[in-house]
């Protein structure tokens, strides 16, 4: 139940922005999301996990919701992020 709040949460931000291209975007969601160094993310990056680490780039928005997060990389975009902790 808290997983399908979270994700309604994320659509709800989604429409909020008035994003349209809904083709640029890319999905992560599990214990471990990493967006390695030299991986660069299209679009905007919706995140569902444990533990989020940005160490790439993401040319777009970043909805997440995560238990840790660390974001060392670049994002373009706004970042909406729910975490009980973040590094940033």
């Amino acid at each position: 139940m808290r997983r399908l709040w979270i994700g309604l949460v994320l659509i709800a931000a989604l429409l909020i922005t008035g994003h349209r291209d809904a083709a640029a975007m890319d999905i992560r969601q599990g214990d471990q999301c990493v967006i390695p160094v030299n991986e660069t993310v299209h679009g905007d990056l919706f995140a569902l996990c444990r533990t989020l680490n940005i160490k790439g780039h993401v040319e777009g928005n970043v909805f997440a919701a995560a238990t840790d997060a660390e974001i060392t990389g670049t994002v373009d975009g706004d970042v909406y992020l729910a975490a009980g902790q973040l590094d940033a």
